[in-house]
């Protein structure tokens, strides 16, 4: 019992001893160390603006699922899957690859032709084979 509690003195002496030393550190009022902190000042946005890049995202995220989704369909098969999307969500060969096609976007739509994967915005340029770029704004950066 007494050798346990010389233990845990010594490993507090030890302790007290890291942290007053702690390189980088600078010292508190209490003689300890405080925790070297950063503060940052959030930038004025628009709702809008959030929209628009929650927008972009959610597109450029489909769209890489989606193109995923072909990958593993060609890897698996030896072959590019059919136009459409069935075979993406069918349980005709065991589990299907993804659970539903991204159908429900705003803004933008993302089809397979058979050949490439095209993100077709509401408004805008349409992107074939990716999911777009920002300047000139096509795909999900047209939405």
């Amino acid at each position: 019992m007494l050798s346990t509690l010389i233990v845990v003195v010594i490993l507090g002496v030890i302790i007290t001893i890291a942290i007053a030393n702690h390189p980088g550190s600078a010292p508190n009022a209490l003689g300890g160390t405080a925790l070297a902190t950063t503060t940052t000042t959030p930038t004025a946005k628009t709702v809008g603006a959030d929209t628009q890049a929650s927008t972009i995202a959610a597109c450029m995220a489909n769209y890489s699922e989606m193109s995923t989704a072909i990958a593993t369909y060609q890897a698996l098969h030896g072959v590019k899957p059919p136009a459409g999307t069935a075979w993406a969500t069918s349980k005709a060969s065991g589990s299907p690859i993804l659970q539903s096609w991204s159908t429900t976007a705003v803004g933008y739509q993302i089809e397979w032709n058979g050949v490439t994967l095209s993100v077709l915005p509401t408004t805008g340029t349409a992107s074939h084979g990716s999911f777009g770029t920002a300047s000139p704004a096509t795909g999900c950066f047209s939405s």
